[in-house]
């Protein structure tokens, strides 16, 4: 300290400690076109490594095998997609009819409801939408085991506001889905059959799962 001021370090760092001076010249003399860290990148380790690249491409090859293997083709599902379009127009063509407890009860034992019969009276419309959804749809369905989901929508008429208490809509929705049941059951040429399984194992959400039929050469 002279005269009560610090000592200025030129920018050179002529005058610097000894320590700091040896990491300007260290950082001067680094090469501009140098990257921190570039030699740590995972990519690059990879095409440097004897064979690396090679064996990359033979994985990326053993996986798309794989995956063709066990995708579903579908260039070869004009059948499904001509029973899902007939499907739809039968389920969009059913009559408009009164519904009550008796219809879920006596049709299908399965269909479990928390009210009386009396206090279910309700008019059916056709489903307001039908549409295929899931795995099928976005065309990643596995041929060994085939599973198309199916959406049908309860059209307005059909609820109320007030049915989202005391279990008037899942009583509603299970009785709906009971007339849809029975309708299939009319499909007995392209269905085998008709049943109600809980989702997730609760049986007062149920949905329904067919199968179809099978064509014996």
């Amino acid at each position: 300290m002279e005269g009560g001021k610090r000592k200025r370090i030129a920018d050179d760092g002529e005058g610097a400690v000894p320590h700091k001076r040896a990491r300007l010249e260290k950082l001067s003399s680094a090469s501009p076109d140098t990257t921190m860290g570039e030699e740590e990148d995972p990519m690059l380790v990879m095409a440097e490594t004897d064979g690396g690249a090679a064996r990359s491409s033979i994985f990326g090859l053993q996986l798309k095998e794989l995956l063709l293997e066990a995708s579903l083709n579908y260039k070869k599902t004009h059948k499904i997609d001509s029973f899902l379009t007939s499907l739809k127009v039968h389920l969009d063509s059913l009559p408009q009819q009164q519904v009550d407890e008796s219809h879920g009860v006596h049709h299908f034992s399965a269909v479990k409801l928390h009210n009386e019969k009396e206090l279910l009276n309700f008019t059916f419309y056709p489903p307001k939408t039908v549409a295929v959804v899931g795995s099928y749809l976005v065309r990643s369905a596995l041929k060994s085991h085939l599973n198309i989901n199916l959406s049908i929508e309860v059209p307005p008429g059909t609820l109320r506001e007030k049915d989202v208490k005391d279990f008037f809509y899942e009583d509603k929705r299970n009785l709906y889905l009971a007339i849809v049941a029975q309708a299939l059951q009319s499909l007995s040429t392209e269905i085998s059959s008709v049943e109600f399984v809980g989702f997730r194992g609760d049986a007062s959400k149920p949905f329904l799962r067919l199968h179809l039929a099978t064509t014996k050469k």
